[in-house]
C-alpha cells in the first residue's frame, strides 16, 4: 500500500486563482505558523498481509512473485528500505535519511510471512516492521507458528505480549492484551505503556461485538 497524496498540486492552482479574485488580509506575525523545515526526504509506506503463488489474490493477499517483484523494483529505483526505528529518529529529528526510502510493513502475522515474504526480505537485506496479533499465534493454521519462532528469533524479537508492547511502545501509550497474558502487565508498564485486559480472542460474532466495545471505550476515556 502506497500512501501519496496526489491533490497538492490541483489545491495549490484552485488556491492561488482564490486569492487572485479576492485579496486576503496578511496574517499578523503572531498567528504566522513556523516553517516547517523539509529536509528533501520522502517516505514510501507500503503494507502488506497475506501472500501466496497458488491462491487468487484478494485485497489482503499477494501473489509471491509479484511481491518479489515490488522488492526488485525497490533496489532498481535505488530506493532504500528502513526501519520503523529508523522512521521514528527521522521524525524525532534525530537522523538523517536517504531522500527517498520505504517503511516495509506486515500486518497480522499470517503464516505466510515466513514462508513466502521473510526468505524475499531476507535476500534483499530488508528491515521490515512486523505488526504481530499475539493472541492469534498458534490459530487456525494460518497465524504465525511453527517454524515463525525460528524468524523472530533471528529478528531478534521476543514472541510474547510484553515483547510486541516494546515494539510499540514509541507510538502508543495504551496497549490491550488478553486475560491469558496478564501476568505480564507489570513488564509492559515498565515499559511506560498503560496495559488494558480484556477477553480478545475473538471466536464468534459476540466475541467480536464485545471486542469492538472494549476498544471503542478506550477512545471514549
Amino acid at each position: 500500500m502506497l500512501r501519496r497524496v496526489f491533490f497538492a498540486s490541483l489545491l495549490a492552482s484552485v488556491l492561488a486563482s482564490a486569492q487572485e479574485a479576492v485579496p486576503a488580509a496578511a496574517p499578523s506575525a503572531a498567528t504566522q505558523p513556523s516553517p516547517v523545515p523539509d529536509d528533501a526526504t520522502r517516505v514510501a509506506v507500503l503494507g502488506y498481509h497475506d501472500f501466496s503463488e497458488a491462491q487468487p489474490e484478494t485485497e489482503m493477499r499477494m501473489h509471491t512473485s509479484k511481491f518479489r517483484k515490488q522488492m526488485e523494483t525497490l533496489r532498481q529505483l535505488g530506493i532504500t528500505a528502513i526501519s520503523l526505528e529508523d522512521f521514528l529518529a527521522w521524525k524525532r529529528g534525530e537522523k538523517s535519511l536517504p531522500e527517498k526510502c520505504a517503511l516495509i510493513t506486515l500486518d497480522d502475522g499470517w503464516k505466510s510471512v515466513y514462508t513466502d515474504a521473510y526468505p524475499i526480505l531476507k535476500e534483499f537485506g530488508y528491515p521490515f516492521t512486523l505488526y504481530l496479533y499475539k493472541n492469534y499465534v498458534d490459530v487456525g493454521g494460518k497465524s504465525l507458528k511453527g517454524p515463525s519462532d525460528k524468524m523472530m528469533a533471528e529478528l531478534r524479537y521476543e514472541v510474547s505480549a510484553a515483547g510486541v508492547a516494546a515494539l510499540y511502545r514509541d507510538i502508543c501509550g495504551t496497549f490491550m492484551i488478553d486475560e491469558a497474558d496478564e501476568m505480564a502487565g507489570g513488564a509492559i508498564e515498565a515499559l511506560g505503556v498503560k496495559p488494558v485486559v480484556r477477553p480478545t480472542v475473538m471466536k464468534s460474532v459476540d466475541d467480536k461485538e464485545r471486542l469492538a466495545r472494549h476498544v471503542l471505550a478506550l477512545f471514549r476515556r
